[in-house]
């Protein structure tokens, strides 16, 4: 995730507040969007390329398949370390100044949602770290539930062809079944689209009726996003090492001198193919995000105009979270050398603390709202 961007003190005071500057910041993020847009739509520039990379990745299972009797042991196992391997990549900050995140970044953009008025900043952070992250596992799913699905087919053929015992194969099995149910669920629910924030959104309210303090209900939400974070790093990464790592010491696989030599090309060759799905994937979600940040804008844009002009105007502390979210969220394209393009949303909270969106938003909802 990209989490800051440039060498500005976030923190520093901003200048006096400027209601004037709100509809300009509009029409420029509109503006980014629109051209984040074409860019997400622009088609793949060497797809032929592309094509041949992954017959050549067919060849090389099937060269594998003739030569290694163990081949269908050696295609989980290498599966399994891909998995775990391509999922952290999507964690990594893409920005080495990232590294001070927890300690500079979120303290600033939480102070800012304070002079803002746009508290609860807890809740609204932790949903917009919940978005991220799981917008970016949802791109994953065809890909990794085909691998694992594969996967599991494969465990049953080795369970009559190479002798392995029934509780290996059941392990290795159950945490395919773990691994393909996570991305359904994700790919199901759609944790960052705009019907579970609603659900969301009505969950607090009650807990708010209720009277339950609001701090409370904040942490609450981001302990619920630490939990699962935790729980989902534990059941994709730590336990298929150790699944995997069973599965070979007890399989003939153990007897393979530099058994890496033969797990990396086959790891390679289903790189590829979750990499081009990825890539189909991760393109349709970001033209989601970049249409839905368009006509979002389009319509605070065409509301404020009306409010100038006498008109109804909804909610200040809605609009202007919308343009604050419409900044942080960022389409980053990646390639392997202008190939495999696979998009990734991330976060930069350095657009949302920048002073002269600072000023404007606080300008205008001391106008329209003088309460805050």
């Amino acid at each position: 995730m990209k989490l800051l961007t440039g060498d500005t003190a976030p923190s520093a005071p901003c200048p006096s507040d400027n209601t004037a500057g709100l509809p300009a910041l509009i029409r420029k993020e509109l503006a980014e969007a629109i051209r984040d847009l074409k860019m997400v739509e622009r088609p793949d520039e060497f797809p032929h390329l592309q094509h041949l990379i992954l017959f050549v990745c067919f060849l090389a299972n099937i060269v594998f398949f003739l030569a290694w009797p163990g081949y269908v042991a050696l295609f989980v196992a290498a599966s399994f370390y891909l998995n775990m391997f391509y999922f952290v990549s999507l964690l990594i900050p893409t920005n080495p100044s990232a590294a001070g995140f927890l300690t500079r970044d979120v303290t600033a953009f939480l102070s800012r949602l304070m002079e803002t008025g746009l508290l609860p900043g807890t809740y609204r952070i932790t949903r917009i770290l919940v978005s991220a992250f799981f917008i970016n596992s949802r791109a994953l799913t065809s890909g990794i539930g085909l691998v694992f699905s594969f996967d599991i087919i494969l465990c049953v053929i080795a369970y009559f062809t190479m002798g392995i015992l029934p509780m290996t194969i059941l392990m290795v099995i159950l945490q395919a079944l773990i691994i393909v149910v996570f991305y359904l669920l994700v790919w199901r629910f759609e944790p960052f689209s705009d019907r579970f924030g609603k659900n969301v959104e009505r969950l607090k309210g009650k807990l708010s009726r209720e009277k339950v303090p609001g701090w409370i209900v904040a942490g609450l939400f981001f302990l619920g996003f630490l939990v699962a974070v935790f729980l989902i790093l534990i059941t994709i990464i730590l336990l298929p090492g150790m699944t995997v790592s069973f599965f070979l010491s007890t399989s003939s696989l153990s007897a393979i001198g530099n058994i890496a030599l033969l797990l990396a090309p086959l790891a390679i060759t289903q790189y590829f193919v979750i990499r081009s799905i990825h890539g189909y994937s991760s393109r349709e979600l970001a033209i989601r995000l970049c249409e839905t940040k368009k006509k979002h804008l389009e319509v605070l844009f065409k509301q404020m105009k009306s409010h100038g002009d006498g008109a109804t105007f909804f909610d200040p502390i809605a609009a202007t979270t919308i343009l604050l979210e419409s900044r942080i969220y960022q389409v980053e394209k990646k390639t392997l050398l202008s190939l495999f393009p696979v998009y990734v949303i991330n976060l930069d909270f350095s657009a949302a603390l920048e002073c002269t969106a600072i000023s404007a938003i606080k300008g205008y909802i001391r106008e329209t709202h003088p309460d805050h």
